[in-house]
């Protein structure tokens, strides 16, 4: 199943990463979040591409989002999407996420994921999440 996902997402990438007409820019991010140890607590991983090699331009605006997330035990995590002063966020369900709800935000607007768990149905802490987030940008 992993695998699918894996290439769904490399998919979206060639299609909406490579295309002029479409996007003007595209970058992907695969990270891990610090170490969750208590429920109920929000955890922050900011993704500023402003801060990329090649960055977006000032004028350039957001028009896709994909997130994948897998928590490292079984509890239950919560997360949403959210831009960086968390005016306009969007729920993960299923522990992932494909969305134009950011389309025309100014692509230097950085983006937020917030987790928190919910329960930690039998596991322990700590728990880590890995995140795969695939953002496109246009003039």
């Amino acid at each position: 199943m992993r695998y699918f996902y894996l290439r769904w997402l490399l998919s979206l990438c060639f299609l909406f990463g490579f295309s002029t007409s479409y996007a003007a820019g595209s970058w992907a991010f695969d990270v891990v979040s610090p170490a969750i140890y208590r429920a109920e607590q929000p955890i922050r991983q900011v993704f500023r591409l402003s801060d990329l090699s090649s960055p977006p331009q000032s004028t350039d605006t957001l028009q896709a989002v994909s997130v994948q997330i897998a928590p490292s035990t079984g509890a239950w995590v919560q997360s949403r999407l959210c831009t960086w002063d968390e005016s306009h966020c969007v729920n993960i369900q299923n522990y992932r996420l494909y969305t134009q709800a950011f389309q025309g935000v100014p692509a230097q607007t950085p983006l937020v994921l917030i987790h928190e768990i919910k329960n930690w149905q039998g596991s322990f802490p700590p728990l880590f999440i890995k995140v795969q987030l695939a953002v496109w940008w246009k003039s």
